[in-house]
């Protein structure tokens, strides 16, 4: 069964970055794509995955939830700042770093290094992987938000993670590897929590799945607010319009998860 899952998730994952990449830079990514998107994962976090590993664990999950984000937190802003500086330094001598296209990234932040971006979305997705394995572990209810929030979840999270990737290395030739390289993270993160599950005794499965429900989710909310809120508020001013888009993502999402339960 977690085979035929893994093997679910990983198709939709694929499907999800394929559109930007089969859509080509040529033609243009459509600029109501990725707010929908992130207005999805938004709602998916907010009403869906967040509340209910809070319900489930409690003070731990919320305490394990808060302390991942602030950790990502730091660790994004160290790497914005000391970027900043760089570009500061590289600007006094002259030196142009602005790269053809970058503006038209519809979203993910631009002044992030791409390293640090694709690391933090790998190891989200490895997290992404490690929540399938630990969802049987959790009580009904929460199993079956985690499954409808990851079907849709990994979908559009493929798209926007393509499509940003797309923008900053400017051809579909230089990016395959890196969405390759992203698409396998999942399947990772499937094998190596399932190696470790079989060290935690039977007693303690469903603490060891809280815990790690709940750090994939601060990572997420994280991940999230960086990489695609924030860099999405900046274009609001020049791009009315793709906060409806955003805010119809949310409703979406909010609708889609009152359904299913």
């Amino acid at each position: 069964m977690l085979l035929v899952l893994c093997l679910m998730f990983t198709a939709i994952g694929v499907i999800g970055a394929g559109v930007p990449l089969l859509w080509g830079r040529q033609r243009g990514i459509p600029l109501w794509l990725l707010p929908l998107a992130t207005g999805l994962m938004v709602g998916l976090a907010s009403f869906g995955l967040l509340p209910e590993v809070i319900h489930e664990g409690g003070k731990l999950s919320a305490t394990v939830v808060l302390t991942v984000a602030v950790v990502y937190s730091i660790v994004h802003l160290l790497h914005v700042s000391q970027h900043a500086h760089l570009t500061h330094d590289h600007s006094s001598g002259h030196c142009d770093h602005h790269h053809e296209g970058e503006d038209d990234i519809p979203s993910g932040d631009n002044r992030k290094p791409l390293l640090l971006f694709f690391s933090s979305i790998i190891l989200h997705s490895l997290f992404d992987g490690a929540l399938l394995v630990i969802s049987n572990n959790l009580v009904q209810a929460a199993f079956v938000t985690v499954m409808v929030s990851l079907a849709i979840h990994k979908l559009f999270e493929a798209m926007s993670v393509s499509s940003i990737l797309l923008g900053r290395q400017g051809s579909v030739q230089r990016t395959i590897p890196l969405v390759l390289l992203y698409l396998a993270s999942f399947p990772t993160g499937v094998a190596i929590a399932s190696i470790l599950r079989t060290f935690v005794r039977d007693e303690l499965l469903h603490p060891f799945a809280l815990i790690v429900m709940a750090a994939a989710i601060g990572n997420l909310v994280s991940c999230l607010l960086y990489d695609f809120v924030l860099p999405s508020l900046r274009r609001f001013k020049h791009a009315k319009e793709e906060l409806a888009w955003l805010a119809l993502g949310i409703a979406v999402a909010a609708v889609v998860l009152g359904v299913c339960h």
